[in-house]
């Protein structure tokens, strides 16, 4: 499987930037499990860029565990950065 993401910095008033990860709805999953799963549990992490399975719920938020092999048929998930060209204005 492989999982297409472009990275979009913005500025943001408490940090200064923010960095967004967003998978490409292209994306061809390795199963139709992991797919189902995706659907209905938010599985993509816009700030870490990798797709996580949520370890521990707290007040603060969660914590998220980074997976780099599919859960349901072990296949790897091969991460990779697409380049956009800038837009014409």
């Amino acid at each position: 499987m492989e999982a297409e993401y472009t990275k979009t910095t913005r500025p943001d008033p408490d940090s200064g930037v923010y960095t967004d990860y967003t998978l490409s709805r292209n994306t061809i999953y390795c199963c139709e499990k992991f797919q189902a799963y995706c659907k209905k549990f938010p599985s993509w992490s816009y700030q870490v860029g990798k797709f996580t399975i949520v370890d521990s719920i707290t007040y603060d938020g969660n914590g998220q565990i980074p997976i780099d092999y599919c859960p349901f048929c072990g296949k790897r998930i091969k991460y990779r950065q697409r380049k956009d060209q800038p837009k014409k204005r």
